[in-house]
């Protein structure tokens, strides 16, 4: 599990730190304050072991800079990641995975989204007169004197948990939703393999009470995951909003395990009972395959209905409030009880506090 997450010069935050993380972790605060971007340095931390996005095959630089607009590159935006934009130092993640103290550094200058991203260390480079500061993993090369690249070298080793925990991580946000092809591809074909598919069906009867079941058809030269009711087919596309939502975020996270998940606002689309529902089965899953759970919400609802489900499945839940100043550094602090002043603060309805 992630246990504390410190943030230097990404994006919005100068600066950040997190102690305590627990398993389900939501972020609440006003827009600006560094939410999301909590859950881009945890998914940029991912990809020094695997640098490309499975779900949405692209490089995971490259999706963080293109992610929020979907546009640029790393090549040619990596500027953008940079806070204020000042690119002189190094973006840092220090983060503590189990007993694993792991600081990484992204470097402007390497143009390469491969290759940007490296764990700071000290080891030897045979040959060489100097010390190397920083390893990818990934790609087992090591950034010596003035960023030379020096490859093929004894891979530094690191407990496959580890390797499992970072490899896996998942950024699910609003892009998502709308990679189609890419559930019906690549996501999909692997949760047939073991008939995961069985829990998806179940959960999509709760928006439709007459599905029977999915399936992938072809349509003029192409395959769409298909929804099948007594009388016809319905492709996903055409489903509503809240079940279309639940259908991409359910099939993700029954997939994986021991990882983390990092979810921006759940509640997208979402009726309240339809948002039950969706945050049932996630924190069921979470509790059974070990998943740590980071969350964005401006939803009082999702707030408490996490806090509840979270208690029901036996898992440890944080609710924690970020607050940025002009300078760029974050203020974290960690709601034991949500109090009626600091939902006004938030700008979320106080007549539902009566709900749990």
């Amino acid at each position: 599990m992630l246990k504390s997450l410190k943030i230097r010069r990404l994006r919005g935050i100068a600066e950040c730190a997190i102690e305590g993380l627990a398993d389900v972790n939501i972020f609440v605060g006003k827009n600006g304050s560094g939410k999301s971007t909590v859950l881009e340095a945890i998914y940029l931390a991912s990809a020094w072991v695997e640098p490309r996005d499975p779900a949405h095959g692209v490089w995971k630089l490259d999706y963080l800079v293109s992610r929020r607009v979907g546009r640029g590159n790393w090549k040619e935006l990596r500027h953008t990641l940079w806070h204020k934009q000042k690119t002189d130092q190094p973006i840092e993640i220090e983060t503590e995975i189990g007993d694993q103290h792991l600081t990484f550094k992204v470097f402007h200058p390497i143009d390469d989204p491969r290759r940007a991203l490296w764990l700071e260390g000290k080891w030897h480079i045979p040959g060489t007169q100097a010390l190397s500061s920083y390893y990818n993993y990934a790609l087992n090369t090591y950034l010596g004197d003035k960023m030379r690249f020096i490859e093929g070298l004894q891979r530094q080793p690191i407990p496959d948990w580890l390797e499992n925990f970072l490899s896996k991580t998942y950024l699910i946000d609003a892009q998502f939703y709308r990679n189609y092809e890419r559930l019906e591809k690549v996501i999909w074909p692997q949760l047939l393999k073991s008939r995961l598919d069985k829990e998806i069906v179940e959960l999509l009867k709760d928006y439709e009470p007459d599905a029977e079941d999915l399936t992938l058809a072809p349509i003029d030269g192409s395959y769409y995951l298909m929804v099948k009711f007594p009388d016809t087919v319905v492709r996903i596309d055409d489903l509503g909003d809240g079940a279309r939502s639940a259908l991409f975020l359910t099939s993700i996270l029954i997939g994986v395990e021991n990882t983390a998940v990092l979810i921006e606002e759940p509640e997208i689309h979402q009726h309240p009972g339809g948002l039950y529902t969706v945050l049932n089965f996630l924190l069921n899953v979470a509790k059974r395959k070990k998943l740590q759970l980071f969350i964005t919400t401006h939803s009082i609802e999702t707030i408490f209905i996490t806090k509840e489900l979270a208690k029901q499945n036996n898992l440890y839940f944080k609710l924690f409030f970020l607050e940025r100043n002009a300078q760029g550094v974050v203020d974290v602090r960690v709601l034991d009880g949500v109090n009626l002043d600091l939902v006004k603060k938030l700008g979320l309805d106080p007549r539902l506090l009566y709900v749990f």
